[in-house]
């Protein structure tokens, strides 16, 4: 009868262990979606020319690179 209950009581941990893993797995795969949609809002959205400046290298001791 001990048997019976601790086979229960597992059976129980288990299914609510793999109770969690969907739900982690769900909200892990609704924040890339999150992100994803930002960064594809962030790409279709920007203006062009508000870019980072380029630095333009003045020091004449550097040399060209071939």
């Amino acid at each position: 009868m001990a048997h019976d209950t601790t086979e229960q009581r597992r059976l129980a941990l288990e299914k609510k262990r793999e109770r969690y893993v969907w739900y982690y797995l769900g909200y892990f795969l609704f924040g890339i979606h999150i992100v994803a949609f930002v960064m594809i809002y962030a790409v279709t959205h920007a203006k062009a020319g508000h870019t980072a400046p380029r630095i333009a290298i003045t020091d004449p001791t550097v040399a060209p690179l071939p």
